[in-house]
């Protein structure tokens, strides 16, 4: 309250770092995948449920589906 009552304009919201501490290891693999889609057709590349696949299969990561999906978004934009 004394703060508001200090000043009327709020301080800077703090922004997070996020972690992914089973995702994290595998990232650079992600990005290589990602990287030579680039160089195929279209209909060719990964999406995000085949990368989690291939991280299953190939790696044997154990990462759930939706976590892929938030980091490929995040790497491809």
């Amino acid at each position: 309250m004394r703060r508001a009552l200090a000043s009327a304009i709020p301080p800077e919201r703090k922004t997070t770092i996020k972690m992914r501490p089973k995702l994290g290891p595998y990232e650079s693999t992600i990005r290589a995948w990602l990287t030579e889609d680039l160089k195929v057709p279209k209909k060719q590349r990964h999406t995000a449920t085949r990368i989690w696949q291939r991280l299953v299969d190939e790696c044997g990561a154990d990462v759930s589906v939706s976590a892929v999906r938030v980091m490929v978004r995040e790497l491809r934009s």
